[in-house]
């Protein structure tokens, strides 16, 4: 069947097989199996180990096909995992986690919440506002945890406003590693620059800072002062 073979591609499964596809109210619902005889991932290692009994079936929301909503329905299997030594369920490819999204609507999701706000996304593809936070947490999580920083040595952070905003901040900070500060456990943010912008923005407002006015004395003082006020005679 078509929409078969476009699932099994759009999922990257070797190990597992579609099973049954039917229509409902709710769109297309997509039934997964295993093939038999084949080994599972384990979960925590990825050891290649037995399948020893299923759990309850779960749902996951996939990508739509041609605007019709597809619900991935399977039955998780454990697997006695010889470098465990425990049975563990099994490192199901399409998922993440105990998440109820696949990894190709999470990544379709987020990639589209880098162009629209998130409530058109939800509207564009009929899914709740939860389901498009839900699947850019998962997508951020996914980015932090695979991160490459080895041959990044400074990271330079600059914000600055529009001119005439009210919140106006300009700040310049530069962040290293622990490859560069082996010394500490942890990044030490350096406030160099930000230290001599301030310096440098001081001098240029003592430059050109008015002199201040004189002040006249106060009126009950001007009967002490010598010099001649108009109006009055002096003495000779």
């Amino acid at each position: 069947m078509l929409v078969s073979s476009i699932v099994r591609q759009t999922l990257g499964i070797k190990s597992h097989r579609v099973k049954l596809v039917e229509q409902t109210g709710e769109g297309l619902c997509v039934y997964l199996d295993i093939h038999r005889g084949r080994l599972l991932p384990c979960s925590v290692c990825g050891t290649l180990g037995r399948v020893r009994d299923r759990l309850a079936v779960r749902s996951w929301k996939h990508v739509p096909l041609w605007g019709v909503p597809v619900t991935l329905r399977y039955a998780p299997a454990r697997v006695s995992c010889p470098t465990c030594g425990k049975v563990k369920v099994e490192a199901i490819p399409w998922s993440e986690g105990k998440g109820r999204l696949s990894k190709g609507l999470i990544w379709l999701l987020s990639s589209f919440c880098k162009l629209l706000p998130w409530e058109q996304v939800a509207q564009l593809f009929r899914v709740h506002w939860n389901t498009v936070a839900s699947a850019v947490r998962q997508a951020v999580d996914y980015g932090l945890e695979h991160r490459q920083l080895s041959g990044v040595l400074y990271i330079g952070i600059d914000e600055l406003s529009l001119v005439g905003h009210p919140l106006q901040a300009q700040t310049h900070a530069r962040l290293r590693l622990d490859n560069a500060a082996p010394r500490r456990g942890h990044p030490q943010l350096l406030r160099d620059e930000n230290r001599q912008r301030r310096r440098r923005r001081h001098e240029q407002q003592s430059q050109s800072r008015q002199p201040p006015l004189l002040r006249f004395p106060h009126s009950r003082y001007l009967h002490h002062s010598p010099i001649p006020l108009p109006g009055k005679a002096t003495r000779t």
